[in-house]
């Protein structure tokens, strides 16, 4: 949340190890508690969509999250090299 991201910033600002520890726990408890939701949410929607809705929905999630770099980017396309050798 913002008030969180701004105690994050003073106590960074002030240096303060255990106000950033703090507030890094409540942001963690938050996230967690947001991925619970997205999994309810996730189970809804699945429960009313027919097999073939299904099939496309978990299709736009992979693609999904290969736009937003997750870990099906890296199962779809082999590794590229970062650096060609001249040898």
């Amino acid at each position: 949340s913002e008030a969180l991201r701004k105690q994050m910033g003073e106590a960074r600002k002030n240096y303060n190890k255990d106000a950033m520890k703090e507030v890094m726990a409540k942001m963690r408890k938050l996230r967690e508690g947001q991925g619970k939701a997205q999994g309810q949410l996730r189970e809804q929607i699945m429960g009313t969509l027919t097999d073939e809705q299904k099939k496309l929905f978990e299709k736009m999630n992979r693609r999904r999250g290969r736009m937003r770099g997750g870990a099906d980017m890296f199962r779809s396309r082999p590794a590229k090299p970062l650096v060609r050798c001249k040898c």
